[in-house]
């Protein structure tokens, strides 16, 4: 009889024991799934943020920088006024943006002085860049590390003020080539139609006392334009060698986010297209 008793106690105790590492191992358990979904709900929050802030950046660009960009087929174009008027606009509403996204969450920054000052525009993966001197002047650089494209194609338009202008070009030995037309706003002619490799640099003039207009010049891969009156110009950046999917983004590192409680660290930019 004391020998069953103590094996009636030897049993209950395993089964208190066992319900209690039972239920320690649900607790536990349900602790991880909880702690799992919480991170998971983080990090989708996390990515609805960037995107809402990268999709904030598209719209501040589209509406208030005065460029437009496109890609059809192997180009990429750019279009703009030199000098940009549109300048101011943009970065006071880089100013406010950042102002805003900064005030309403202490885990983000938004890194805009590259922005304001250049507007780099970066093609990849081809590693081509189009930027300004200083956002808002006269003056546009596009470098390219290598030559894989075939050439620049400019279009310049002109106030209509000057009746016959024309453009002089200068030689060089360049692996790429440019191709230039002039045109007087609102009138259908070209008054500069060059399609040539063997140029280096382009001076266009009008009939003004102050008769210089722009130049555009070639230094191996890289352009320059350069504006001494009012233009509109379009640049476009042809045959682009097949190197993957093209884009056009912000400079790196554009939008920083770290939610530190949950280990979540983004460090990303914008793409345009």
């Amino acid at each position: 009889m004391g020998k069953i008793k103590k094996g009636m106690f030897y049993t209950i105790g395993f089964l208190l024991l066992s319900g209690i590492i039972i239920g320690f191992a649900i607790l536990l358990t349900t602790n991880n799934i909880s702690e799992t979904i919480t991170i998971v709900s983080a990090t989708d929050k996390a990515n609805e943020m960037v995107l809402s802030i990268q999709d904030g950046f598209n719209k501040i660009f589209d509406k208030k920088s005065g460029i437009s960009v496109s890609s059809i087929g192997t180009s990429i174009t750019f279009e703009e006024d030199l000098p940009n008027n549109n300048a101011t606009y943009f970065k006071n509403y880089l100013d406010s943006y950042k102002s805003f996204i900064e005030s309403k969450n202490i885990s983000i920054l938004l890194s805009t002085g590259e922005l304001k000052t250049y507007l780099p525009l970066k093609i990849k993966p081809h590693n081509i860049e189009y930027r300004h001197l200083n956002y808002g002047d006269s003056k546009i650089n596009i470098s390219a590390v290598s030559n894989n494209f075939g050439g620049y194609s400019l279009t310049v338009y002109v106030d209509p003020i000057h009746l016959e202008p024309h453009c002089t070009t200068s030689g060089g030995n360049q692996s790429i080539y440019i191709s230039v037309d002039v045109y007087r706003s609102g009138q259908p002619n070209s008054w500069c139609n060059l399609n040539k490799r063997f140029i280096k640099k382009v001076n266009i003039t009008g009939n003004l006392p102050n008769p210089q207009i722009a130049v555009l010049e070639l230094n191996g891969n890289d352009l320059t334009i350069t504006s001494f009156q009012q233009i509109s110009v379009k640049t476009t950046i042809e045959n682009l060698n097949n190197l993957g999917k093209k884009s056009i983004v912000f400079p790196d590192g554009l939008i920083y986010l770290n939610y530190s409680d949950f280990n979540i660290v983004k460090n990303t930019t914008v793409n345009l297209l």
